[in-house]
């Protein structure tokens, strides 16, 4: 007890309002200058602050460019340049030879060829490259009309096109690219009687064209893209430097937008990549001298009563609910501590990893102040702040890392409508996972609706059957015995199979459906997109890559403007959740009602 107790009493003064509307108060208005200096004072803007206003700032940093590149899977690392974006290093791949590609590199080729011999000398050189049939034919024919060839003379506008290019003696351009691009020693006169060396200029002028154009993978590059993931798997390393290597692993990059965000730091994959002691030399130490500047952004609070914000943003109508904190870190961030936050601007090179090793900030008092990454000095990662710093993987990971990754990708690309689009979802009826050919080529450089384009394959196989039904035998049955159904023929199905010793884990392998056309002989159902046919069979995919919510797989052209001046068009692919499961209606040992 105190020694000297005594009873304390506080009084409160509230307002009385006696009106009820506020929009007169809410005006501010002004009465004399004594009084906008007198509401300046209320809200502390004549109260002084311990603190100084930075005015120069040192920034120390390292930058290493990142020089070498491995695709999943490959043995031997490439080097890299930043003369080509990484997004068309990695997804890059062999545009698919339709009939308009075909026509167009053949009618380019004639071009060069009357360049370099002369229009009397090249039509003659075209009519013996019509007429040879070694090492490849290259003329564009018109395949023998049949079931064989039901993709072809189902679709209407592809077979006038390509009747009217066979009358016209068309030079097929893709079939000779694919045959002088496999080897520097195959040339134009391998399909002449004789040498022609203006021939042979012309060739090499061609395969040059081609590369030049459409950005194609290398003869010998393996491809990052995995088929049993639907996804691009590569890694890319700095040159080691006085310090542990360090190699960025994009683990799973769907395609579509590659940034610093796509990689982690593999430390059990370093050993992997090891650049040249002549690349190491390319790491670069930086001091530079800035002046801060306040950060500001749209909308944001002024920090002094009598000055507008921007009304364009209007900060009050960001609603959020206990679910999502971040528009709640947001608006805190812009109504609370906006104002404390400088900028200094720093040029980074692309392409390269960067270490911010020290930031001085002076102020105008001549006190430095060392600014350190934000929970450096914690012991426990969960205190560490990291948004921007390297996810780190693998068994040796100590502590964080603050580094920041500048990848050589695009800024902004033009994508084509993708000309192959299938979607892979769960069919749980069947116990199986289908692959829906959406979207599949349509011969002439666009693409068509995969259900429509299986029916007219149906119906014209179908045209080369018999209309008469399998017998049956007269009897007084009811029923009749089904042994199994049928599915569009735009859905491939995907069994679940056993992994490779293994009795537990399962893989999806893609299979086929049968074709049962009374009249022929019976076939498989093969896949029209080169999203489906081009990975070697027997073809597996994860099962986990086939969520309930399923998986939608696309190809599409893309193209681009690099910072040089150079245009790049590529051939992608991009991967995005699907829209859940489906159910084809397949079924096998069916009781149906008698016909008739």
């Amino acid at each position: 007890m105190p020694d000297n107790p005594s009873l304390n009493s506080y009084n409160r003064l509230e307002n009385l309002p006696r009106s009820e509307n506020f929009d007169r108060a809410l005006r501010a208005e002004v009465r004399d200058a004594l009084w906008m200096l007198c509401r300046q004072w209320q809200f502390g803007e004549f109260k002084a602050e311990d603190a100084g206003s930075a005015v120069f700032s040192r920034i120390a940093s390292k930058t290493h460019p990142v020089v070498k590149y491995l695709p999943e899977g490959a043995t031997a690392s490439s080097n890299i340049t930043y003369a080509t974006p990484l997004e068309v290093i990695v997804e890059r791949e062999t545009p698919p030879m339709d009939l308009v590609l075909r026509m167009e590199a053949g009618r380019h080729f004639l071009r060069l060829l009357e360049k370099e011999a002369g229009a009397s000398a090249a039509g003659n050189v075209k009519a013996e490259l019509l007429a040879a049939t070694s090492p490849v034919p290259l003329k564009i024919t018109l395949p023998e009309e049949g079931p064989d060839a039901a993709y072809l003379f189902s679709n209407r506008r592809l077979r006038q096109a390509a009747a009217l290019v066979a009358a016209g003696d068309c030079l097929d351009g893709g079939a000779l690219y694919n045959y002088l691009y496999v080897s520097s020693s195959r040339d134009m006169s391998d399909f002449l009687a004789g040498n022609n060396s203006a021939a042979d200029r012309a060739g090499d002028a061609f395969v040059a064209w081609f590369a030049r154009v459409y950005s194609l993978p290398g003869k010998t590059q393996k491809p990052a893209y995995q088929d049993g993931a639907m996804e691009y798997k590569f890694a890319v390393a700095p040159p080691k430097r006085n310090r542990q290597p360090i190699t960025l692993r994009a683990e799973g990059y769907p395609g579509g937008r590659l940034d610093w965000y796509s990689f982690d730091r593999d430390t059990d994959y370093e050993s992997k990549l090891r650049p040249t002691s002549t690349q190491a030399r390319e790491v670069e130490d930086r001091r530079i001298t800035v002046i801060p500047s306040e950060t500001v952004f749209a909308g944001m609070p002024k920090a002094r009563w009598w000055e507008f914000e921007d009304g364009r943003v209007n900060l009050y109508g960001a609603n959020a609910d206990s679910v999502n904190p971040a528009v709640l870190v947001y608006n805190e961030f812009s109504l609370i501590f906006s104002n404390d936050w400088l900028i200094a601007p720093l040029t980074l090179p692309l392409g390269h990893l960067v270490e911010i090793s020290e930031i001085m900030v002076t102020d105008v008092f001549g006190q430095e102040t060392l600014v350190e990454a934000a929970g450096s000095d914690s012991a426990d990662d969960y205190l560490t702040w990291d948004m921007f710093s390297l996810h780190q993987t693998g068994d040796s990971v100590s502590g964080p890392d603050y580094r920041l990754f500048l990848p050589p990708v695009v800024d902004r690309g033009q994508e084509g409508k993708p000309f192959e689009s299938v979607n892979f979802l769960r069919d749980e009826m069947a116990n199986m996972v289908w692959a829906v050919e959406n979207r599949v080529p349509d011969g002439l450089g666009g693409s068509m609706n995969g259900f429509e384009a299986a029916l007219r394959v149906r119906r014209y196989i179908e045209s080369y059957g018999t209309d008469a039904e399998t017998p049956t035998l007269d009897n007084a049955a009811k029923i009749r015995y089904q042994l199994g159904g049928r599915v569009p023929e735009n859905w491939i199905p995907f069994i679940p199979v056993h992994a490779p010793k293994s009795n537990r884990e399962i893989r999806l392998q893609r299979s086929s459906m049968p074709r049962v056309v009374e009249g022929l002989d019976p076939s498989r159902i093969l896949p029209r997109t080169g999203l489906l046919t081009q990975p070697r069979s027997p073809y597996f995919i994860h099962e986990e890559e086939v969520p309930r919510s399923g998986a939608i797989l696309k190809r599409h052209w893309q193209r681009t403007r690099w910072f040089n001046g150079a245009t790049f068009t590529w051939v992608g692919r991009k991967k995005k959740t699907g829209r859940g499961e489906g159910a084809s209606g397949l079924k096998f040992d069916s009781v149906k009602a008698k016909r008739g």
